[in-house]
Parts: structure tokens; sequence; C-alpha cells
């Protein structure tokens, strides 16, 4: 009797790109969509082992940022309702909302705070490999969760008590939610028949709305839609119409929604002060000295791969370590040649331009505090380095190497995760600068007297 025929995971050619074939091993893995939970799961698991390991010790303190974020969820939970929150040089309040019935449950703690946190770091994580999986196949897919959930920068910005994490998080389902209408939009590309059922356009409006409710990188996103339209025009036409009309609308929906937060900035235009700390360059810019940003925009370029290059605040980084690991790093620089390689696939265009806009603000700061200002870019970077371990998956062709189509991956991935591990939970936390910034000692002392009997008056030093 012979075998039943494996079936393809491998994703429909899109106009004028030919399919890229998973090989028949990593197709049959796949095929089971059962088999296929099951790695999703054991991500899962493992990212969220990661996050969760010493959560009440790594970081070793306290931010004075992530105090301020604890006190906005305690004063949601006891009935305020603010638009924006004048804390830490303003800042966006949906991250505070959604930590309150953490709080609700875990106390009002720093644990609660950073539980937080994990939990949209997970969210990200799945909502990525969503995606990935629709816009390309399930062995990317899977890859892209491995990264995320290993990669020393994903798990320093999933472990803070800081609201970037929440941008991507939901950029990344707005992301989802709209794919169909590309390869929808394929199966009546002269009439331009298709149109995206409009309680899809809403959600994706909701979301991409919410956005400008996370964190100040959000408002350079709604660029990644009209450039990618942009695209479809000039390359993929018979998309361009029906996908072009669903991201007007939806953007549309989006500004509405913003428009309240919008109202409230310029009516009180003193409570947001980082815009005017960060928008320097550009004000030198238009006033003719070019030199600031010139500088900002090459430093920013090392961050992936350049020792000393990377962000340099021991608070979210080894001091200059750059985003990614060497062998993260090389995987990021093959996978980006993939894709340019791709171009004209709107699935690899889309990442591609996804990535230029997430990185842009590192791009005009520089490498300061890039480890958050950067978070927007995260899924695309991941994605990249999929790519380029897929292809190492496709060219193992021998019958031979059967076995290292599964072993090379899983062994890169496993010292990206060694390498990750060690950065962050033996020589992060153990640094004096880090020590400091995290207010240690003052956070012992006030663990110390939160155990004590309430008598008597407490005086205490820090700086």
């Amino acid at each position: 009797m012979s075998a039943a025929p494996v079936p393809s995971t491998s994703r429909a050619p899109e106009i004028g790109v030919p399919a890229v074939q998973m090989p028949s091993v990593a197709a049959g893995l796949f095929a089971s969509r059962r088999l296929e939970w099951l790695f999703l799961g054991v991500i899962l698991l493992v990212a969220a082992a990661a996050r969760l390991y010493r959560l009440d010790t790594v970081p070793p303190g306290l931010t004075h940022d992530e105090a301020g974020n604890g006190q906005a969820g305690i004063g949601v939970l006891e009935g305020e309702w603010p638009l924006y929150l004048t804390i830490g040089n303003g800042q966006e309040a949906l991250y505070s909302y959604s930590m309150a019935p953490v709080m609700a449950l875990l106390g009002r703690t720093e644990i609660a705070v950073r539980c937080t946190t994990v939990l949209w770091g997970l969210a990200l994580i799945l909502v990525t490999w969503a995606w990935a999986r629709r816009a390309f196949d399930p062995l990317v897919a899977c890859l892209t969760a491995a990264g995320l959930g290993v990669g020393f920068w994903p798990l320093m910005v999933s472990r803070l008590g800081l609201r970037a994490i929440t941008l991507p998080a939901l950029f990344t389902a707005a992301v989802y939610c709209f794919w169909p209408a590309i390869s929808n939009a394929a199966s009546a590309p002269q009439s331009g028949a298709y149109r995206m059922p409009w309680r899809r356009i809403f959600l994706i409006g909701l979301l991409l709305g919410g956005t400008f409710y996370t964190y100040m990188a959000s408002r350079v996103l709604p660029a990644v839609w009209l450039l990618f339209w942009l695209y479809l025009v000039l390359f993929h036409r018979q998309r361009a119409r029906p996908v072009g009309l669903s991201i007007l609308v939806a953007l549309a929906l989006a500004v509405a929604l913003a428009l309240p937060l919008i109202q409230y900035l310029r009516t009180h235009p003193g409570v947001e002060t980082r815009i005017e700390q960060l928008d320097e360059p550009l004000r030198q810019a238009r006033a003719g000295d070019w030199e600031s940003l010139r500088q900002n925009l090459v430093a920013a370029l090392k961050l992936f791969s350049f020792e000393g290059a990377g962000d340099p605040h021991w608070i979210y980084n080894l001091s200059g370590r750059p985003l990614l690991d060497p062998v993260s790093s090389l995987l990021f620089y093959a996978g980006l040649l993939l894709a340019l390689w791709r171009w004209r696939d709107p699935a690899h265009a889309f990442a591609l331009i996804w990535l230029a806009v997430g990185m842009t603000p590192v791009l005009i700061t520089g490498a300061n505090s890039s480890v958050i200002r950067a978070v927007a870019a995260q899924p695309p970077v991941f994605l990249l380095q999929a790519l380029a371990l897929r292809e190492l998956v496709v060219r193992l062709t021998h019958p031979r190497l059967r076995v290292a189509r599964y072993l090379l991956p899983a062994a890169l991935l496993l010292v990206i995760a060694l390498i990750s591990l060690h950065d962050y939970f033996d020589r992060w936390p153990n640094e004096r600068d880090v020590r400091v910034a995290y207010h240690t000692t003052l956070v012992e002392i006030a663990r110390y007297l939160d155990a004590q009997p309430e008598t008597g008056t407490a005086t205490i030093s820090s700086i």
C-alpha cells in the first residue's frame, strides 16, 4: 500500500513571485496541526518560564518609572480613569488600565506590575506567530515565535514594568487581522471585487486606534500602511484599490479613536515634555544643522550587531550590548538579504517596510534607550531571522542531512537562548550601575520595613 501524500504547507505564490517550497520532511512535520500546536505550546511555556523566573529579584529593584506605573494602576483600581498620565514626562494610559485586573488578582505589588508586562510579552509572541503563519507558513511562524521567546531584547522588554511592550502586541494584532485583504484580493485581481468585511475593518481600526494609547512610537506606525499601499500601487496595482480602501477606512477609524487623546494633548501642551526632548535633532536639521541627525543615524545603524554600539543605558541593557547576539545578528542580516531579494512578494515587502518604520524613532534619536524606542520593530526583526533559518532547512535536501534539518535550527536557537539567559540573569543584574539605577538598596529597605511591626518611626537614607 502506498503512503498517503503529505499535504503541502507551502504558501501560494504571490503575483510574479514563485512559491518557496518547504522540504518534504519539514512539510510532513507541520502537516499535523496538532503537532504544530504542540510546538507552539512548548515555545510559549519556555518563553513564560524565562519571563517569570526570578521576577521578584531581576530586575534587582524598582525604577521610578515602574513605581509611577504601579501607582497609576492602583489609581485605576480606586476609580481614576485618566486619558493621559502626567507621570514620567507624560505617558499613555492603556498599560495602566491593563495592569488593574492583574493587581486585583496578585495584589498591589511590583510583581503585579511586571506580570502585566509578561502577559503582554506572551501576547506579542502569539500574535506574531499568527501573522507569520498567515503571511508565510507554519515553519516560519514557529521559528519567529521561538526567536521572540528566547532573544535577549524581547526578554528584557517583557520583564520591565514599562508600557512599551503594549505597542507591538496591538499593532501586530492589527496586521494579523488585515492580512486576509492581501490574499483574498488576489482571487479577483482584475475586478477588485474583494471587499474586507466591515466588522474586520472596524476591528483593525480599533486595534490601530488603541496603539495611540500605548507608547509614543505608535505615532510613526501609520506610515507602515501608507507606504505598503504605495508599494502595491507601484508593483501590484490590481490589489491596490481594494486593499487601499480597507487601509484608508481603518486608519480613519483609528484617528477617530485617537481624537480624544489628540484633543487632550492639544489643550494641555505642558503635560507632554518628552517630544521636546527627543526631536531636537530634527529641529536642528530644519534649521540647517544636520550633524546631530547624521551622527544618530550612523549610531542607530550599528545597533543590531556592533559591540559597544547598543543602548548605553544600564537600566535597559548591558551597556553597549547590541540588540542581537552574534548568532542572531548573522541570521538577521541573512534574512534581510532574502527579504530584499524577494521584495516583489508583498509579505516580504511588508516586513521590510515595518522594519524601517519601526526603527525610525531610533534613527532620529540614536542608540540612547533604543531597546525601548525600537520595540515596534521586534516582530519583523525576528521574522527575518526565521526566514534565514527556514532557508537553512530548505537547503538541506540530501537524505543524509535529514536529521540536520531539525537539529541545526534547534541548536542555533539553543545557543541564542543560552547567550540571552546568561547575559540577562548572570551578567546584567549584578552590574553596579544596574543596581543603582533600580534603587536596589532602597527597595530592600522598604521590603524590610514592610516585614516589621508598624511601631515607632523609621528614618532611611538613600541617593
